[in-house]
């Protein structure tokens, strides 16, 4: 890890506890990981690129891995999201099968009390029109058993 990049982190409001942070959409810690979903904004016009920023964190002082169902070259981090429409549609992923990928991609969660940033683009998996869409962020972690979810809190996005 660069030492000043960790310095910068500590400074950021990115790294306070979640209930410091509200407006970070912190889901609850799930097997020691917690999930934020950020957006650059939330109004968007048809056809520009929404960016998401997601922060997973390791809440604890264990390494804690996550075995992901995605297909690297799909989208940049290991989440899908969960996209309702303000019509109660669900939008669907372009790549469905991604999450079924047989074998997925083992990682680990961010070592222990620190996060890791990801930068992704809806656009490319999911079709987003005019409109107001429910986004949640999800990470499956497959490893236990039963398999669960590291989630995002809702973020409500519009594009017009």
């Amino acid at each position: 890890m660069d030492p000043q990049k960790v310095e910068a982190a500590k400074k950021s409001r990115e790294s306070l506890p979640a209930e410091e942070f509200p407006e970070g959409n912190w889901g609850v810690v799930t097997n020691g990981c917690q999930l934020s979903l950020r957006f650059t904004k939330t109004n968007y016009t048809n056809g520009e690129p929404v960016e998401v920023i997601l922060l997973l964190r390791n809440v604890t002082n264990q390494t804690a891995r996550l075995n992901y169902l995605r297909r690297a070259e799909l989208l940049d981090g290991p989440a899908t999201f969960q996209i309702i429409s303000d019509s109660g549609k669900v939008i669907p992923e372009h790549y469905p099968s991604a999450q079924l990928f047989e074998g997925g991609f083992i990682a680990t969660c961010p070592l222990p009390g620190t996060q890791h940033k990801y930068v992704e683009h809806l656009n490319r998996g999911y079709d987003l029109t005019n409109g107001t869409y429910n986004v949640r962020a999800v990470i499956r972690m497959t490893n236990n058993s039963p398999p669960t979810e590291v989630k995002s809190a809702p973020v409500t996005i519009k594009i017009k």
